[in-house]
């Protein structure tokens, strides 16, 4: 039994926070059957009914919410082609989940506006209306709303027809969608208006509320030049006739891939005059690239099932940096790609429970801090190792073969490597068995014997664990010469050792040469010292200069090297270090360490300080015009942690920003959210005036996000408390957790923050999103349970019972938990 075209009626009222609907379902079943059984909950099913021939038949049905199932019964049984008619009547609600309410003001207006919006990833279009809601019935909709005449309507497709109604109401209908999931459905309402560019097959929008659609700009730009760029990588034209972009201020995730009409959080979508920066900009950029690869992965070519969303994800997350790169190569965005998406894989995916990028089935797939980073971001990498591995053009050619095999269809795992395959002609199915279908990664020891160098896989997990599992690894070298010469060589490890010959007069090598591979490197204690005698000298490419410490960096936290051991490399190699990656890593890496051990926080301050202020120095504390991005980006970081480390420049430059803040001047977008931090963390009466700002309806999405960030930085604990009291009660629900979260890494509050999570863990669940709550659950345990751990694992083992939904982020808190505890122990 399979849907073939679904009609959907929906009549939402704005003011009472209601909808009623007619969901009408076409259906063909080869066999006989007597029951359908349909996906639906939170909703109020009115009445049931079959039409076989001409007629409806009523039926009787059971409606079970909790299982989220809606049972259609028919006795006599029905068989072929047949259709449903299903009455219904639900709520706007305020979840952010399924179809619900996000609320606006009008500046210069008295009261609280609203528009109807959805988001339907995963399984909450069931929440809108009845519906076989998993990925694999794949249909056309033909979707209309019955609306106030004032409003405007969105969904997947273009208007086809407005109809003016008696009382002040309006019928839109929209024309059918190309056959798509119930969780790419979009439903928009509400007093929109936008921006539009029209090429010769797409108009392209961006929606926002009243007075705010000239920041989207940008946006419109980049939506349609990602559109293009990705009709010539895949050689499928875009199958809708508009692309819309609608910005929403109550939004729980950053954007969502709605085929036809994207959603985002308002700063992912609108620029703002003064408050958003060059790095805001940039992820402006990324996340809209991001959504429009969607298109085409996940919704031209559908998983068959939830353990197939990396197909999706994976490789939306690779096409973002290569549309991205298309448009700003000056950005050098791939550099960016090795900090943001491998360095977070790589961190997540050294865990001893971790995932396969295949999730395993079974249970319901959830997106969440635990899984994220490996669907994601670990995704994306190995597929950027298979593009290096294959070659472009092949890579290429194999992408477009899947496109146009499976087009308005749904796929799987074997399916997209089998067409890969006969496409190519190159047999990577070892490769997928080794990268997409096991967990974990490898590391690679390497030392020399003489002309030989001896190289060895074993899996990388930060806490000691057996484990047999090989990978097919290819690496590629850099040799490293007497005469200065440089020779580059690649192979493929397919067992667990194998010998290189080394050229006689070789001074020194370097594996997963410009960090292009998904492993770390544990080098002889000789080789690393002969490497760091090139990064002295400026002799090394800078992706393998910031390569050589981070990996370093994690051998820390296994604990191959001390934490002493790591500062003397930095202290003898680094001092002098002013490339953006490496920079930009030893200050997270120093960030870390400074948190947790509190006996070496001295000499981690007199090593930050003196690196940092050295950069600082040359590069101005002041943004300038002509910044590049990685200057951008890196003054905020460093500005930060300079401040922390105790930099008179600094703090000088801080207390000057403070005064300016007092009295409403503008302070650079570059570096606002770093001097907002900064001030909070320098005075606790700075609290009064963030919250002045965060209640002040005018206020911009975007400088939300940082004076939420800035709080959570404030070093008093009644004061900090107070903020967290305040949060939960009167902030957005989606940008309650920013202030928790960054508490949670704030090292003045180690001593109490377990305790206040303890007594306020039912709080949290109320108030809370469970995405959000997850995440603050991973900061607290982990970070503020040191010399707690039994109780952490007492309280965690409780919840987990009370919440198995939540089970994977438990897990990857208990587990990092003991990794910062052991670290910590150790050093």
């Amino acid at each position: 039994m399979e849907p073939k075209h679904y009609f959907l009626h929906l009549e939402p009222d704005l003011e009472t926070f209601v909808f009623s609907g007619i969901t009408q379902i076409k259906i063909h079943s080869e066999e006989i059957i007597k029951k359908i059984v349909l996906n639906a909950k939170t909703l109020n099913i009115l009445s049931c009914k079959i039409k076989k021939g001409e007629d409806y038949v009523a039926c009787d049905f059971d409606y079970d919410d909790d299982k989220e199932e809606l049972v259609i019964k028919y006795p006599q049984g029905v068989q072929g082609d047949f259709e449903l008619k299903i009455q219904f009547k639900g709520e706007l609600n305020d979840k952010l989940l399924g179809f619900y309410r996000s609320s606006y003001v009008i500046e210069g207006q008295e009261g609280t506006k609203y528009i109807g919006t959805t988001q339907f990833e995963e399984r909450y279009a069931r929440w809108a209306f009845p519906c076989f809601d998993e990925p694999k019935y794949k249909t056309p909709f033909d979707i209309e709303y019955v609306i106030n005449e004032n409003l405007t309507g969105i969904s997947n497709t273009a208007v086809s027809e407005e109809i003016k109604l008696e009382n002040g109401k309006k019928l839109v209908k929209f024309e059918q969608t190309p056959k798509m999931c119930t969780y790419l459905l979009y439903f928009g309402i509400g007093e929109f208006e936008y921006i539009e560019s029209k090429s010769d097959t797409i108009t392209y929008r961006v929606y926002t509320t009243p007075g705010h659609a000239h920041k989207g700009e940008l946006g419109l730009e980049i939506s349609r030049k990602s559109i293009e760029i990705l009709e010539e990588l895949t050689g499928i034209p875009f199958p809708i006739s508009k692309m819309d972009n609608i910005a929403v201020k109550d939004f729980q995730f950053g954007a969502m891939e709605n085929y036809g009409a994207v959603t985002y959080r308002e700063p992912l979508i609108l620029v703002y005059p003064g408050k958003t920066s060059k790095s805001s900009k940039t992820q402006i950029v990324i996340v809209i690239c991001h959504e429009n690869a969607h298109m085409w992965f996940g919704n031209l070519v559908s998983p068959a099932d939830w353990p197939y969303v990396w197909l999706n994800e994976s490789f939306a997350s690779y096409f973002e940096r290569v549309v991205t790169d298309r448009i700003y190569p000056e950005w050098n965005i791939w550099d960016d790609f090795i900090f943001d998406s491998t360095a977070s894989a790589l961190m997540r995916d050294s865990l001893i429970n971790t995932f396969p990028i295949e999730l395993p089935g079974g249970k319901p797939i959830d997106i969440n801090s635990a899984t994220a980073p490996i669907i994601y971001d670990k995704g994306a990498s190995v597929i950027r190792v298979l593009s290096d591995y294959l070659g472009e053009e092949k890579f290429k050619l194999g992408i477009k073969s899947y496109m146009e095999k499976f087009q308005f269809d749904i796929s799987n795992t074997a399916q997209f490597w089998e067409t890969f395959e006969e496409a190519t002609g190159e047999p990577i199915t070892e490769f997928a068995k080794s990268w997409v279908h096991q967990e974990g990664y490898p590391y690679v020891t390497a030392h020399r014997e003489g002309s030989l160098l001896k190289i060895e896989q074993s899996r990388f997990t930060f806490l000691e664990h057996e484990s047999e599992t090989l990978w097919l690894l290819p690496i590629s070298y850099t040799i490293f010469l007497q005469d200065g010469t440089q020779v580059s060589e690649k192979v493929v490890l397919k067992e667990k050792s194998m010998e290189i010959t080394l050229p006689v007069n070789t001074v020194a090598y370097k594996l997963n040469a410009e960090q292009k591979g998904f492993y770390r490197v544990l080098y002889s204690d000789e080789n690393l010292e002969k490497l760091g005698s090139l990064i002295k000298e400026k002799k090394l490419h800078h992706l393998d200069v910031y390569g050589i410490q981070s990996d370093m960096y994690n051998f820390v936290l296994r604990g191959t090297y001390t934490v002493e051991q790591y500062l003397d490399y930095l202290q003898k190699y680094y001092t002098h270090e002013e490339s953006y990656l490496s920079l930009r890593d030893i200050a997270a890496g120093l960030d870390s360490l400074y948190f947790f051990l509190d006996s070496k926080r001295s000499r981690i301050a007199e090593i930050g300080k003196a690196m940092f202020d050295n950069y600082l120095e040359k590069n101005g504390l002041e943004p300038k015009e002509d910044d590049s991005l990685e200057t951008s980006r890196l003054r905020s970081s460093l500005l930060w942690s300079a401040f922390k480390y105790g930099s008179k420049m600094v703090t000088d430059f801080i207390k000057k920003k403070y005064e300016a803040f007092k009295k409403d001047e503008a302070i650079h977008p570059d570096i606002l959210s770093t001097v907002y931090r900064a001030i909070a963390a320098y005075d606790k009466k700075s609290k009064d005036l963030f919250f002045a700002k965060l209640t002040d309806p005018s206020t911009s999405g975007q400088e939300m996000l940082y004076l939420c960030q800035a709080v959570g930085e404030i070093r008093d604990e009644a004061t900090l408390k107070d903020v967290f009291d305040i949060t939960l009660e009167k902030m957005p629900k989606n940008v309650r957790y920013i202030p928790i979260a960054l508490a949670a890494r704030n090292e003045t509050t180690k001593p109490w923050m377990w305790t206040w999570y303890k007594d306020h863990a039912e709080l949290l669940k109320e108030k809370l999103t469970p995405m959000d709550l997850g995440r603050v659950l991973i900061g607290f345990a982990s970070r503020s349970g040191i010399g707690k751990e039994e109780d952490v694992g007492v309280v965690l083992e409780k919840l987990a019972t009370q919440m198995p939904e939540r089970e994977d982020d438990i897990k990857m808190a208990l587990e990092m938990l003991k990794i910062y505890s052991t670290a910590v122990y150790r050093n």
